[in-house]
Protein backbone atom coordinates (compact mmCIF):
# COMPACT_ATOMS: atom_id res chain seq x y z
CA UNK A 1 0.00 0.00 0.00
CA UNK A 2 0.96 3.33 -1.42
CA UNK A 3 0.23 6.52 0.72
CA UNK A 4 0.58 10.11 -1.16
CA UNK A 5 0.46 13.27 1.04
CA UNK A 6 0.49 16.35 -0.55
CA UNK A 7 -0.31 20.19 0.88
CA UNK A 8 -2.15 23.24 -1.02
CA UNK A 9 -2.13 26.37 0.51
CA UNK A 10 -4.32 28.92 -1.79
CA UNK A 11 -7.70 28.79 -1.58
CA UNK A 12 -9.61 27.72 -4.62
CA UNK A 13 -10.95 24.82 -6.97
CA UNK A 14 -8.58 22.36 -8.07
CA UNK A 15 -8.07 19.22 -10.59
CA UNK A 16 -5.20 16.70 -9.12
CA UNK A 17 -4.89 14.10 -11.44
CA UNK A 18 -3.03 10.83 -9.85
CA UNK A 19 -0.63 9.62 -12.60
CA UNK A 20 2.11 6.53 -11.65
CA UNK A 21 4.58 5.63 -14.76
CA UNK A 22 2.74 7.95 -16.92
CA UNK A 23 -0.47 5.83 -16.28
CA UNK A 24 -3.64 7.91 -15.42
CA UNK A 25 -4.90 6.53 -12.25
CA UNK A 26 -7.58 8.98 -10.87
CA UNK A 27 -8.60 12.53 -11.17
CA UNK A 28 -10.10 14.18 -8.10
CA UNK A 29 -11.68 18.23 -8.18
CA UNK A 30 -10.07 19.47 -4.48
CA UNK A 31 -12.17 22.30 -2.70
CA UNK A 32 -9.11 23.59 -0.72
CA UNK A 33 -10.98 26.29 2.03
CA UNK A 34 -9.23 28.63 4.21
CA UNK A 35 -7.41 27.22 7.43
CA UNK A 36 -8.31 28.89 11.02
CA UNK A 37 -7.60 32.18 10.98
CA UNK A 38 -3.89 33.50 12.13
CA UNK A 39 -3.12 36.82 14.24
CA UNK A 40 0.14 37.34 12.53
CA UNK A 41 -1.28 36.95 9.56
CA UNK A 42 -4.55 39.24 9.86
CA UNK A 43 -4.57 42.86 8.41
CA UNK A 44 -5.17 46.26 10.23
CA UNK A 45 -5.86 49.13 8.61
CA UNK A 46 -6.54 53.10 9.44
CA UNK A 47 -9.04 54.71 6.51
CA UNK A 48 -7.49 54.39 3.01
CA UNK A 49 -3.77 54.64 4.32
CA UNK A 50 -1.45 51.62 4.12
CA UNK A 51 -0.48 49.80 7.21
CA UNK A 52 2.75 51.36 8.62
CA UNK A 53 1.71 55.15 7.29
CA UNK A 54 0.96 57.34 10.01
CA UNK A 55 -2.70 59.12 9.63
CA UNK A 56 -3.35 62.56 10.97
CA UNK A 57 -6.74 63.47 12.03
CA UNK A 58 -8.59 66.91 13.56
CA UNK A 59 -9.72 66.44 17.40
CA UNK A 60 -13.22 64.82 17.20
CA UNK A 61 -12.97 62.72 14.17
CA UNK A 62 -13.85 59.41 13.06
CA UNK A 63 -10.93 57.12 11.87
CA UNK A 64 -12.31 54.64 10.07
CA UNK A 65 -10.44 51.40 11.46
CA UNK A 66 -10.74 47.57 9.26
CA UNK A 67 -9.37 44.39 9.94
CA UNK A 68 -9.00 41.94 7.47
CA UNK A 69 -8.30 38.41 8.95
CA UNK A 70 -6.42 35.67 7.43
CA UNK A 71 -5.11 32.40 7.45
CA UNK A 72 -1.29 31.58 7.97
CA UNK A 73 -1.17 31.77 3.89
CA UNK A 74 -2.77 34.98 3.54
CA UNK A 75 -5.85 33.18 2.66
CA UNK A 76 -9.19 35.61 3.53
CA UNK A 77 -10.92 33.65 6.61
CA UNK A 78 -13.90 32.09 5.88
CA UNK A 79 -17.10 33.76 7.07
CA UNK A 80 -17.74 30.35 9.32
CA UNK A 81 -14.17 30.62 10.89
CA UNK A 82 -15.31 34.80 11.51
CA UNK A 83 -18.38 33.79 13.54
CA UNK A 84 -16.22 32.39 16.26
CA UNK A 85 -13.69 35.13 15.92
CA UNK A 86 -14.43 38.48 18.31
CA UNK A 87 -12.73 41.40 16.40
CA UNK A 88 -11.61 44.50 18.51
CA UNK A 89 -9.45 46.92 18.78
CA UNK A 90 -7.64 48.81 21.39
CA UNK A 91 -6.74 52.80 21.25
CA UNK A 92 -4.24 53.95 23.66
CA UNK A 93 -2.56 57.03 23.56
CA UNK A 94 0.84 56.70 23.36
CA UNK A 95 2.52 59.79 25.61
CA UNK A 96 -0.28 57.39 28.67
CA UNK A 97 1.21 54.69 31.53
CA UNK A 98 1.57 51.25 29.44
CA UNK A 99 0.46 49.53 32.53
CA UNK A 100 -2.76 51.61 33.24
CA UNK A 101 -5.53 49.66 32.01
CA UNK A 102 -7.89 52.77 32.13
CA UNK A 103 -5.37 54.81 29.51
CA UNK A 104 -7.05 52.13 26.84
CA UNK A 105 -10.67 51.49 25.02
CA UNK A 106 -11.73 48.53 23.32
CA UNK A 107 -13.59 49.09 20.31
CA UNK A 108 -15.79 46.01 18.78
CA UNK A 109 -15.85 45.86 15.02
CA UNK A 110 -18.66 44.44 13.08
CA UNK A 111 -18.46 42.22 10.33
CA UNK A 112 -19.12 44.24 6.72
CA UNK A 113 -19.93 41.64 4.15
CA UNK A 114 -19.23 44.81 1.12
CA UNK A 115 -15.45 44.69 1.96
CA UNK A 116 -15.35 41.01 3.49
CA UNK A 117 -13.78 42.67 6.72
CA UNK A 118 -14.28 44.14 10.32
CA UNK A 119 -15.06 47.15 10.19
CA UNK A 120 -15.62 50.22 12.70
CA UNK A 121 -14.00 53.77 13.65
CA UNK A 122 -12.63 55.11 16.65
CA UNK A 123 -12.71 59.11 17.54
CA UNK A 124 -10.38 60.70 20.10
CA UNK A 125 -10.44 64.57 21.18
CA UNK A 126 -6.91 64.76 23.03
CA UNK A 127 -4.44 65.88 20.71
CA UNK A 128 -1.59 63.49 20.41
CA UNK A 129 -0.25 60.02 19.20
CA UNK A 130 -2.13 57.04 19.67
CA UNK A 131 -1.89 53.03 18.95
CA UNK A 132 -4.47 51.10 17.55
CA UNK A 133 -3.99 47.26 18.28
CA UNK A 134 -6.01 44.24 16.83
CA UNK A 135 -7.61 42.73 19.93
CA UNK A 136 -8.42 38.86 18.54
CA UNK A 137 -10.85 36.53 20.89
CA UNK A 138 -9.94 38.91 23.84
CA UNK A 139 -6.33 38.74 22.75
CA UNK A 140 -3.72 41.25 22.19
CA UNK A 141 -2.21 40.81 19.00
CA UNK A 142 1.71 42.15 18.70
CA UNK A 143 2.62 41.02 15.02
CA UNK A 144 3.68 44.35 12.98
CA UNK A 145 0.33 43.56 10.52
CA UNK A 146 -2.04 44.14 13.43
CA UNK A 147 -1.28 47.35 14.83
CA UNK A 148 -0.78 50.98 13.46
CA UNK A 149 -0.60 54.80 15.01
CA UNK A 150 -2.42 57.82 14.00
CA UNK A 151 -2.04 61.76 15.15
CA UNK A 152 -4.77 63.79 16.31
CA UNK A 153 -4.43 67.53 15.83
CA UNK A 154 -5.89 70.55 17.15
CA UNK A 155 -9.72 70.97 15.43
CA UNK A 156 -11.36 74.64 14.79
CA UNK A 157 -12.41 77.26 17.20
CA UNK A 158 -15.46 75.70 18.83
CA UNK A 159 -17.29 78.60 20.80
CA UNK A 160 -18.58 76.21 23.39
CA UNK A 161 -14.87 74.67 24.49
CA UNK A 162 -13.50 78.13 24.54
CA UNK A 163 -13.22 80.12 28.21
CA UNK A 164 -13.34 83.38 28.92
CA UNK A 165 -12.64 84.89 32.55
CA UNK A 166 -11.03 87.74 34.36
CA UNK A 167 -12.42 91.43 35.57
CA UNK A 168 -13.56 92.32 32.60
CA UNK A 169 -16.31 89.36 32.49
CA UNK A 170 -17.80 90.48 35.65
CA UNK A 171 -17.52 94.65 36.43
CA UNK A 172 -15.63 97.95 34.79
CA UNK A 173 -15.81 101.76 35.45
CA UNK A 174 -16.95 103.70 32.96
CA UNK A 175 -14.22 105.16 30.68
CA UNK A 176 -11.61 102.62 32.03
CA UNK A 177 -10.40 99.22 30.02
CA UNK A 178 -12.37 96.07 30.74
CA UNK A 179 -9.61 93.00 30.31
CA UNK A 180 -10.93 89.77 29.59
CA UNK A 181 -8.59 87.17 28.75
CA UNK A 182 -9.54 83.82 26.32
CA UNK A 183 -8.25 80.16 26.22
CA UNK A 184 -9.60 79.45 22.47
CA UNK A 185 -10.18 75.61 22.45
CA UNK A 186 -11.25 73.33 20.07
CA UNK A 187 -14.37 70.52 19.98
CA UNK A 188 -11.84 68.19 22.35
CA UNK A 189 -11.09 71.21 24.74
CA UNK A 190 -7.09 71.59 23.19
CA UNK A 191 -5.82 75.16 23.46
CA UNK A 192 -5.72 77.17 20.62
CA UNK A 193 -4.06 79.47 22.16
CA UNK A 194 -0.83 79.53 21.09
Amino acid sequence: QMVLKYTMTVVGQYTVALEVAGARIRVFQVSVRAAPTSSAASLLTLGSTPLGNLTSVVAGDNVPVAVALKDAYGNAAEYSLRGMDAVAVAVRAEAADPTDSSSTTMTPLIYDNATNTFSGSVKRLAVGFYTVQLVLNSESITSSSASARFLVLTGGLDPLQTVCYGPGAEATSAGAPAVLFLTLRDVGGNDLSD
